[in-house]
């Protein structure tokens, strides 16, 4: 019993109650236990059924199961739900379901029960976000991986429930691999993060999960071609995503923002069309969403994998083409994990004091500090280099995390090139990092 069946049952008694009184407004009186999350289960219930246009009553507080039983009948209520499990095991509830009406406040029977019981079915078989709006862009529906498709609180099926970290999408990767898929979408918990991943050979799984900044230039390209022409509109990323994004703007004649990171700044970019950041957030539909949308942006990707089949293309051919088009762009992060925060207020105040000359062998032409910001730039504790080939080195503490965050992006003439640039700059930054700790 937790709050995910809770809602599923409480959505699916609505729908029968509703269909039984045949147009009138359905009163339901609810009541618990004092047994362990009976009060939340109940409060959920009572918020579900008055939402959906039901008449809901909440007992006062926690009262005996034949109160009400009681109450059903003292009310004239239509049916009544107890949050329960009686005398069973502590770690048991459940709910006692009561009729009004020809039923006289009496518990459920048949073919009551079974009637219900359909209707909850359909709640938990069609309540998924994804799958219906799916059925509503006329997309099929995918195949899944059964282990993470319900809400689990434990996130057992993974150390860390972030499809960014490594071993998140193994069940995915076995699931596609089984199915022969195309390709993979997975959202994380919340759903407002998408990661994208595609068959390669050369992976140990055979699998290989496109990073946040190519997803982000296919749909901010995806964007830019549908917006071009269009007066004011322009693309606007976080400052640590990839600058490729304003290379697609330029070439469309678009605008482009770099904000700081966060869709609370991105969303308010002045015109925008498209933005995203890279780690796994996009913003596909402003007119819609003003945030990071996972689901959106699945859709998104989907109708660039339908426009590519059309034309005997993948995904991975999409990301060749944006690189062939717009410029090679590749982007590598370095994070370190602390156990003591005050050793990255050292590291950025090392930098601060005794700024790097070079990374890799590569002099730093241009270095930023943004705390000292000109008005109207983005501020923050992030120290920004812009190394003498084009390349660009970020280090800032993470918002969330005990981590120091260092973003490397690079270009080259072809993605091999840029890659190689990239893991060069990787190895610097490390270097550089060691010698600041």
């Amino acid at each position: 019993m937790n709050r995910v069946l809770v809602s599923q049952a409480a959505a699916g008694f609505a729908a029968y109650l509703r269909e039984r009184a045949a147009g009138a407004t359905p009163t339901v009186v609810i009541g618990y236990d004092g047994r362990r999350n009976s009060r939340v289960f109940a409060q959920d219930s009572a918020e579900l059924f008055a939402g959906a246009g039901l008449r809901a009553i909440l007992l006062p507080r926690l009262l005996p199961t034949p109160v009400l039983a009681f109450a059903v009948r003292h009310l004239g209520a239509d049916a009544g739900v107890m949050v329960t499990a009686s005398h069973n095991p502590p770690d048991d509830n459940g709910y006692k379901v009561y009729l009004g009406g020809a039923d006289a406040g009496s518990q459920i029977v048949a073919p009551a029960d079974a009637e219900i019981a359909a209707h909850i079915q359909r709640v938990a078989d069609s309540g998924d976000t994804v799958a219906r709006i799916l059925d509503a862009a006329g997309y099929p529906r995918p195949i899944v991986v059964d282990e993470q498709l319900h809400p689990d609180a434990t996130f057992r099926t993974v150390s860390f429930p972030n499809p960014e970290e490594p071993g998140a999408m193994d069940l995915a990767f076995a699931t596609a691999r089984r199915a022969k898929a195309d390709f993979i979408l997975a959202n994380d918990p919340d759903a407002d993060r998408l990661a994208v991943a595609i068959p390669d050979e050369t992976a140990a799984d055979g699998w290989r999960r496109l990073t946040g900044n190519e997803v982000g230039l296919l749909l901010g390209a995806r964007a830019a071609r549908a917006a071009a022409g269009t007066p004011g509109a322009s693309l606007a990323c976080s400052l640590v995503s990839s600058p490729g994004l304003g290379a697609i703007a330029a070439q469309h004649g678009l605008e482009f923002h770099e904000t700081l990171t966060g869709f609370k700044w991105i969303s308010r970019a002045p015109g925008i069309v498209f933005g995203f950041e890279e780690a796994l957030g996009y913003l596909v539909n402003p007119e819609t969403v003003r945030d990071k949308d996972g689901i959106s942006a699945a859709v998104a990707v989907l109708g660039l994998a339908a426009e590519a089949q059309e034309r005997g293309l993948t995904l991975a051919d999409l990301v060749r083409e944006v690189g062939d088009t717009y410029g090679h762009f590749a982007s590598a992060q370095v994070s370190v994990r602390v156990a003591d925060l005050s050793l990255i207020g050292t590291v950025m105040l090392s930098l601060r004091s005794l700024p790097p000359t070079q990374i890799a062998g590569r002099s730093i032409a241009s270095a930023e500090d943004l705390l000292q910001s000109a008005p109207g730039q983005p501020s923050g504790d992030v120290l920004r280099y812009r190394l003498s080939d084009g390349s660009r080195v970020i280090v800032r503490p993470s918002g969330t995390e005990p981590k120091l965050k260092v973003y490397i992006d690079a270009t080259g003439d072809s993605a091999e090139a840029a890659a190689a640039a990239v893991a060069e700059l990787e190895a610097g930054v490390r270097v550089l990092l060691d010698e600041r700790s």
